[in-house]
């Protein structure tokens, strides 16, 4: 493939240097070159500033490296070496499902590839990345025998568009169970949302099991019922698991079986949440788990997620005993963690209510940030008490 060059219009030199994946198309002046092409990027004064691969839409470029350097086989190669080995560091034998490269972060723009048991997942984010799946997953198929797995598949698109093929292997027949510190989960590979499972909420599920003894727990879109799960197994009074999608709950009840829990103490209401909120009379609850779908896809949609994220939090808020806890997760990278905060803490002035800030966290090391990059700072969550 032909290379190409483009010339930053905007002072970003500065901001690329220090690692930034993305030039947006609008700092570039005008070029022309077909999504994955191999793009050499320069400074206002023409010097060489970095090189990238050409994107479509609003990015102009993803940024692969600060060096005169061919995007091919070596360098994939060199940063999956790195991103596996980072992962040797944090992931135990009790987990069997993890990213194992994460596309920004392990600088490989646009690349995210995740390990269910001996299965991995390619998935590539925005034109470029699609156009270069294939190599990138010659390199993963070379490395198979060293990984210890049998099947890779690259997944496109979502929703109706949505497009699985194995590229090494035959894909599964049916579900994929896998371990999350020991915890079983049944995970769809070629249907569930995500690559099949939330992996950047390993942690928040494990925090959710330790704090779950004797209490009565609400997990609001609960999906496949990952921290309905964990609740259970953390010895939870009773559970219950609220989604509009009945198919997720039946999932959900599986899972339970999958770790030898009876589902009799877990209520399962395929409900929106939010009529759920406003018209169910269970509770209250000593555990209220939120984590919506993102509410904030572009900047475009902040004010109004920030209403709804209010909105929810009120709701949830409501159904939270006196010394209760409450979980509140935002997956959005155009809502700051402190942003997505102050929406709590209005929602706890609207109904009078004092909170303490337990602890907050984000994505685990399995999905890591650059430092320049706050836009990889999607996950925010937060764990409060009602005193």
């Amino acid at each position: 493939m032909a290379e190409y060059s483009a010339r930053l219009r905007r002072p970003l030199e500065s901001v690329i240097r220090e690692g930034h994946p993305w030039v947006y198309r609008d700092a570039l002046e005008r070029f022309d070159a077909p999504p994955g092409a191999t793009l050499q990027i320069h400074d206002r004064r023409g010097r060489f500033l970095a090189t990238g691969l050409a994107e479509a839409g609003p990015i102009g470029a993803r940024i692969f490296s600060l060096q005169r350097e061919l995007i091919g086989p070596r360098l994939y190669r060199s940063r999956l070496s790195r991103a596996i080995e980072s992962r040797a560091l944090f992931i135990k034998d009790d987990t069997t499902a993890y990213r194992l490269l994460h596309g920004e972060g392990d600088r490989l723009p646009g690349f995210v590839v995740d390990r269910y048991a001996d299965h991995l997942v390619l998935r590539p984010d925005g034109a470029a990345a699609s156009a270069r799946a294939e190599e990138l997953g010659e390199i993963l198929s070379d490395a198979a025998g060293e990984l210890g797995v049998t099947t890779i598949l690259l997944r496109e698109g979502r929703g109706e568009r949505l497009r699985v093929r194995p590229l090494y292997g035959d894909a599964p027949t049916g579900p994929v169970l896998v371990e999350e510190h020991g915890m079983k989960l049944w995970a769809n590979l070629l249907r569930g949302q995500k690559t099949g499972l939330f992996l950047d909420h390993r942690e928040s599920r494990r925090r959710v099991r330790a704090i779950s003894r004797n209490l009565r727990v609400l997990n609001l879109y609960s999906y496949n019922g990952g921290f309905s799960v964990a609740a259970a197994l953390g010895g939870a009074q009773r559970v219950t698991s609220v989604d509009i999608a009945a198919e997720a709950l039946d999932d959900a009840a599986t899972n339970f079986e999958a770790n030898g829990l009876s589902n009799d103490r877990h209520r399962r209401v395929p409900a929106d949440v939010a009529r759920f909120l406003a018209e169910d009379d269970e509770g209250p609850f000593d555990l209220v788990i939120a984590d919506p779908p993102s509410f904030a896809p572009n900047e475009r949609a902040v004010e109004p997620a920030l209403r709804n994220y209010r909105a929810l939090h009120h709701g949830s808020l409501s159904r939270v005993i006196t010394g209760g806890y409450y979980l509140a997760a935002s997956c959005s990278s155009h809502i700051t963690q402190a942003a997505f905060e102050e929406t709590v803490r209005e929602a706890a002035r609207e109904l009078g209510i004092v909170l303490q800030l337990v602890d907050r966290w984000g994505a685990p090391e399995d999905h890591p940030r650059l430092a320049a990059f706050p836009e990889g700072d999607y996950l925010s969550c937060a764990l409060y008490r009602r005193l």
